[in-house]
């Protein structure tokens, strides 16, 4: 099991918007609690001699010690947070706000995940990765191509660190690892082999992956935003999307409510879903490279004038201002579909117009 993260570390995530993800380690140094007990003791003794002994100026310069020493104490004490961001297609990551590294996400050529830190500090060798790391903290592991290598403190049982890891994968086409091996030779591990999962285990992983993989499109179909920065993603004219569309309604059709007792239908449901997972890595990597470039100049403008529309009725400060930006947006997308420029999910139209109902209702009310 990872360890626990000591008391000093906290552990924190953030998310600017659906495309803007973080996760961070913020350090406060252990010795805190030992700097604050010297001018703590300093004024009860002083309050002890002064009690004792009624001399106002036996008071004062344990008073004044504490003073200093307290001073001494916050300006040593240095809050430090290491972590990972993940902007688009961008990726920074180190000690912020100052000792970063930023590349695009498709330098990545291996990433690992739940590595556990070393104790002391990095290796000054060729080779060695560079590193950011947090006792008791495990860490992301990155390979870029070119060779550069880097390590960053980050939970791997965060949600926001899981989410900045599967898009990454995505973006630089890196499979998804295998699952460890159902059984293992007990030559290799020197105990007995365990017997394969049964059944209703592998249809269960198989539809957990699958609800995965649905979670992860929904965004597509539902963030009007989304939608105007990666349309390929639902554009059923893109190979990668129709792949994707094709093998989402193939897992679907096979998929039942309760475990079938089927063993032909698990083992068919369980390749279907593998091929969804394929499919879904590159059809999502596609559509992230290509965000609006597919399209034609002009296409592209009406998109990006929709989306700053969109951005300034989610910053809008009254009603009015929200309504009108909204309606706006929704007239610009509406012709977009009509013209065989985007394919507007029924969800994503359904948020539009809803926000633009709430918006008027303010404006009136």
């Amino acid at each position: 099991m990872p360890n626990e993260p000591d008391a000093h570390v906290r552990i924190a995530s953030d998310a600017i918007d659906p495309n803007e993800l973080a996760a961070y380690v913020t350090v406060t140094p252990p010795l805190v609690g030992a700097r604050l007990a010297l001018p703590v003791a300093a004024g009860v003794g002083g309050f002890l001699v002064w009690q004792g002994i009624g001399g106002a100026w036996t008071y004062l310069l344990p008073v004044l010690c504490f003073t200093v020493v307290f001073a001494l104490m916050l300006a040593t004490v240095r809050r430090r947070r290491v972590g990972i961001e993940l902007r688009g297609t961008t990726v920074r990551l180190g000690s912020f706000p100052g000792q970063t590294h930023t590349f695009d996400a498709s330098e990545v050529e291996a990433l690992d995940t739940g590595s556990e830190p070393r104790s002391g500090p990095a290796e000054d060798v060729a080779g060695s990765p560079t590193s950011y790391l947090e006792r008791g903290v495990e860490s992301l592991d990155l390979t870029l191509r070119g060779g550069r290598r880097y390590r960053v403190a980050a939970d791997a049982t965060n949600p926001m660190v899981v989410e900045i890891v599967r898009r990454i994968r995505a973006i630089a086409g890196i499979a998804e690892p295998e699952p460890e091996p159902e059984s293992e030779s007990a030559a290799e591990v020197g105990r007995p082999a365990r017997s394969p999962q049964p059944l209703s285990r592998l249809w269960e992983a198989a539809a957990a992956r699958h609800d995965e993989i649905l979670l992860a499109y929904l965004p597509y179909e539902t963030d009007p935003e989304i939608l105007m920065q990666f349309p390929a993603m639902i554009d059923v004219s893109q190979p990668a999307t129709a792949d994707f569309l094709d093998a989402l309604g193939d897992a679907a059709a096979l998929r039942t409510d309760e475990f079938p007792h089927d063993e032909d239908l698990v083992t068919a449901y369980r390749a279907s879903v593998r091929t969804l997972g394929v499919a879904w890595a590159s059809a999502e990597r596609s559509a992230i490279r290509s965000g609006t470039s597919y399209l034609g100049t002009a296409d592209q403008r009406r998109v990006d004038q929709a989306l700053k529309l969109l951005r300034h009725a989610r910053r809008a400060t009254t009603g009015h201002e929200r309504a009108t930006y909204f309606q706006q947006v929704k007239a610009i997308i509406d012709q977009l579909a009509r013209d065989g420029v985007l394919t507007a999910p029924p969800r994503v139209m359904a948020a539009i117009a809803g926000a633009t109902r709430r918006a008027i209702a303010e404006a009136d009310g």
